[in-house]
């Protein structure tokens, strides 16, 4: 859920030339409230890569990291590769982030 003050962030998405009108309009529906897709690596801020890179993919991951933008490797549901993968091989163990709210409860 969006929060309060959070941007909209511009998403371009690297992936197999056949599965782009599919992923764009998934992306369109699933993230309508954080993601704008663009055609464009140079107006994103964030660069998805969904499927087997091919040729034509690594150049545009090549032009990505030149510009300094982030790439995130998901799967056609947009979720992170190495997560998914480590959650249905259950060989890894995940680190999991999370903020403690300190409680001062008195009577």
């Amino acid at each position: 859920m969006k929060m309060k003050g959070d941007a909209m962030k511009n998403v371009y998405i690297s992936c197999p030339k056949h599965l782009k009108p599919m992923l764009k309009a998934q992306v369109e529906v699933k993230f309508q409230n954080l993601y704008i897709v663009k055609d464009n690596i140079e107006e994103s801020d964030l660069v998805y890569v969904v499927g087997d890179v091919t040729i034509s993919m690594e150049r545009e991951l090549i032009q990505a990291n030149r510009s300094g933008i982030p790439i995130i490797y998901a799967n056609e549901k947009f979720q992170n590769d190495e997560v998914y993968d480590a959650l249905l091989s259950n060989k890894k163990t995940l680190k999991v982030k999370t903020k403690e709210k300190a409680h001062n409860l008195e009577r």
